[in-house]
C-alpha cells in the first residue's frame, strides 16, 4: 500500500515527527509577515484526512483542484509554474503567503503545498492547509492537514475540514479503506449492505471511525435522520464514514453482532478504529435517539457538532498520524536535496561548491531556529490540554462515585424491602449476556465484552447455572467485599455449595505470565490480572466444565468478569 509517509530519506534525517506548522508564523524568520520577539505561539492540530485516489489522471486532477482553491484564497494570481505542476512561494505584501514543491525520487511522484489563512475574527491567529500528494506504481495517495497557530488570545474553535477536500471529492474517485466517499452516507437496507457494513467496521486497517445512524420501524421523519448523517458526512469528510441503517438491516445487524453492538430505534453508535467484537461495547459508544435529536431542540450542542469534534480529534491524535502524512517541510527538504545534488553534480570548480555548502549550512540554520519555535509551542499546547484532560478526567470520577453511591443505596433501600428473585428474567441462552448483565448486574458486576462473546460461542450445557453464579457474586460477593452488614464469607460459601460451585484464585501472576494474555483483559487503559474464579466440573469436558473469572476492582468496588464459562489455556491444557 502507497503511503504518504514512504519519504523516508527525509523522516530519519529530520527532528522527531512533530505535529507542529512549518514554521512559527511570528519568528523572527518572517519579519514583515507577523511580530518578532514574542511569546511562543500555541500550534493545535484541527484534523487531518488522507484517502486513496482511484483512476488514471487522479493526481494531476487533485493537484488542480488544489490550486483553485489556493488561487481563490491566495488574494493573486498563481504563476504559470504551478499550473504546470512545479514548485513555487508567494509572499507578496497583501496576499495570503502560500507555496508548493514537487519532486519525483525513488520512483515516487511528490507534490506538497502549503498555504497560510489569517483569522477574519481572531487577531495574531492563522490557519495553516498542508496538502500532501504522492503517486508510485499507479497509486495515488491525497492528504490534507489543517493547524490552528496562535500568538495572541487562543478561544476555542469548532473543527472543520479545509474546504478544498470536498472539492477533490466531488472532481476525483477517491476511497478510504478501500470503500469510496462522498458527502452522501452509505445506504444500508438488506443483507448484503450489512455484510460490506460489517466487513469495513471490523476491517483492522480502517482509518477512519464508522458512525451509524439507525431508522426506526415507527413511523419518523427519516428525511430529518438523513440530513443529520449528511451533515456529519460532509463536514467530516475523508475523517469519517457515514452510514443510515434501515429497519430490517438494523434487525440483521443485531442478528450478526448481537444487541451491544448494534444500532437501532434512531440511535446512533460510533465504531471507533481497531474494532473487536470482544471490546466492551463502550468503547464503541451508542447514543439514543432523544440524546442524538433532542440537542437540536436549543438543550445545548447539536449532536452531530459533537460527532464530527469528536471525529476530527481522534483524527489528529492518531499515533500514526505523522506516519501516514508527513510534513509539509519534510517534502520541502527533498526537493531541496534533489536540487543540491543536481547542482553539485554539475558545479565545475571548488568555488561553486564552497558557495553552495554556504547556503546548506544557511538553510541548516534556518531549520534550527524555526524547530526551536515549534517545540516550544507544541509543548505549550500539549501542557494545555493535558490539564484539561487532568481536569475533565477529576470530574467524571468524582461523578462516577456518586453515581455508584446512589446505585448502592437503592440496591438496600429494595433488598430492606424484599430479597431479590434469582428467577427473575433469566434467559433460555447466553445470547443475552451482555443486554442481561447491563439491566441486572449494573454497579456490582460488570461483564467485559471479552466475556460476553465468549460465551456466545460457549457449547456449556446449563447455561441458567452462568446466570445465578453471576447473581451470586452480584449478591453474596460483591456486598462482602465491601463490607456491608450481614455480607460474610460463610454467607457466601453457603451460596456457593447450594450453586455446586467453589470460589477460589485462578491462577498465580507467574504461571498466568506463561499463558501470555491468557489470563488478562484489558480494563480502563490497564492489563489487569483475573485472579479470582468461579468454578464447577473439570476441564475434559466444555459442556460440563464452568469456568468464570474475574478480578475485584478496588477503585469501583465491583466484580469484573473478563472471561466465561469456560476453562482457560494452562501448560497442562
Amino acid at each position: 500500500m502507497l503511503s504518504l509517509g514512504v519519504a523516508g530519506r527525509v523522516v530519519k534525517n529530520c527532528a522527531p515527527p512533530c505535529v507542529m506548522s512549518d514554521e512559527c508564523f511570528f519568528c523572527d524568520e518572517n519579519m514583515g509577515r507577523g511580530m518578532a520577539g514574542e511569546s511562543t505561539s500555541v500550534v493545535r492540530p484541527v484534523s487531518q484526512v488522507t484517502f486513496d485516489l482511484d483512476g488514471e489522471g487522479g493526481f494531476a486532477a487533485a493537484r488542480r483542484q488544489v490550486l483553485h482553491w489556493m488561487r481563490r484564497r491566495v488574494g493573486r494570481r498563481l504563476p504559470r509554474e504551478a499550473w504546470a505542476g512545479k514548485g513555487f512561494a508567494l509572499d507578496d505584501v497583501g496576499a495570503q503567503p502560500a507555496e508548493a514543491v514537487s519532486v519525483q525520487t525513488d520512483g515516487l511522484r511528490l507534490w506538497a503545498a502549503r498555504l497560510d489563512d489569517a483569522d477574519k475574527q481572531v487577531p495574531q491567529r492563522v490557519w495553516t492547509t498542508e496538502v500532501a500528494l504522492a503517486e508510485g506504481a499507479g497509486v495515488g495517495k491525497f492528504g490534507c492537514r489543517l493547524l490552528c497557530t496562535s500568538h495572541g488570545d487562543d478561544p476555542v474553535f469548532d473543527r472543520s475540514v479545509p474546504g478544498l477536500v470536498r472539492q477533490v471529492v466531488e472532481e476525483v474517485d477517491v476511497r478510504l479503506s478501500g470503500h469510496r466517499i462522498g458527502i452522501d452516507p452509505i445506504d444500508v437496507q438488506n443483507a448484503d449492505d450489512v455484510d460490506a457494513l460489517l466487513g469495513l467496521v471490523t476491517n483492522r486497517n480502517r482509518e477512519a471511525d464508522v458512525v451509524v445512524f439507525s431508522v426506526p420501524d415507527a413511523p419518523v421523519d427519516a428525511g430529518r435522520i438523513w440530513q443529520f448523517a449528511r451533515a456529519v458526512a460532509t463536514a467530516a469528510l475523508g475523517a469519517v464514514h457515514v452510514a443510515v441503517l434501515g429497519p430490517s438491516a438494523s434487525r440483521e445487524l443485531s442478528s450478526q453482532v448481537g444487541r451491544e453492538f448494534s444500532v437501532f430505534g434512531g440511535s446512533v453508535r460510533t465504531y471507533r478504529r481497531g474494532f473487536d467484537p470482544e471490546d466492551d461495547p463502550y468503547l464503541h459508544p451508542l447514543a439514543l435517539a432523544e440524546t442524538v435529536y433532542g440537542l437540536e431542540e436549543g438543550n445545548g450542542r447539536p449532536f452531530h457538532d459533537v460527532l464530527v469534534d469528536q471525529s476530527l480529534r481522534r483524527s489528529v491524535a492518531r499515533q500514526d498520524a505523522q506516519q501516514s502524512l508527513p510534513r509539509f517541510r519534510w517534502i520541502r527538504r527533498i526537493a531541496e536535496e534533489e536540487r543540491r545534488r543536481s547542482e553539485r553534480e554539475a558545479a565545475r570548480d571548488d568555488s561553486e561548491l564552497l558557495e553552495l555548502a554556504i547556503e546548506e549550512n544557511d538553510d541548516l540554520k534556518r531549520q534550527m531556529k524555526r524547530s526551536d519555535s515549534e517545540w516550544g509551542g507544541l509543548l505549550e499546547a500539549s501542557e494545555s490540554e493535558r490539564d484539561v484532560a487532568e481536569e475533565e478526567n477529576v470530574k467524571l470520577k468524582a461523578q462516577n462515585s456518586y453515581l455508584r453511591e446512589r446505585v448502592a443505596i437503592l440496591e438496600s433501600q429494595r433488598l430492606g424491602g424484599a430479597e431479590r428473585n434469582a428467577d427473575d428474567e433469566l434467559p433460555a441462552t447466553l445470547d443475552e449476556l451482555g443486554d442481561w448483565s447491563r439491566k441486572h448486574l449494573a454497579g456490582s458486576v460488570e461483564v467485559v465484552g471479552r466475556a460476553v462473546q465468549r460465551a456466545k460461542k460457549s457449547v456449556f450445557s446449563d447455561p441458567e447455572l452462568v446466570y445465578r453464579a453471576l447473581l451470586m457474586l452480584r449478591d453474596g460477593y460483591v456486598p462482602m467485599k465491601r463490607g456491608e452488614p450481614n455480607a460474610t464469607r460463610g454467607r457466601f460459601d453457603a451460596a456457593c455449595q447450594e450453586l455446586q460451585v467453589e470460589e477460589s484464585a485462578s491462577i498465580s501472576e507467574n504461571r498466568a505470565g506463561e499463558e501470555g494474555d491468557e489470563y488478562y483483559v484489558l480494563y480502563e487503559g490497564r492489563r489487569r490480572l483475573m485472579d479470582r474464579h468461579l468454578k464447577k466440573g473439570n476441564a475434559r469436558e466444555e459442556r460440563y466444565c464452568l469456568r468464570i473469572y474475574f478480578f475485584w476492582d478496588s477503585v469501583r468496588k465491583q466484580v469484573v468478569v473478563g472471561s466465561l464459562p469456560g476453562h482457560l489455556d494452562t501448560r497442562n491444557t
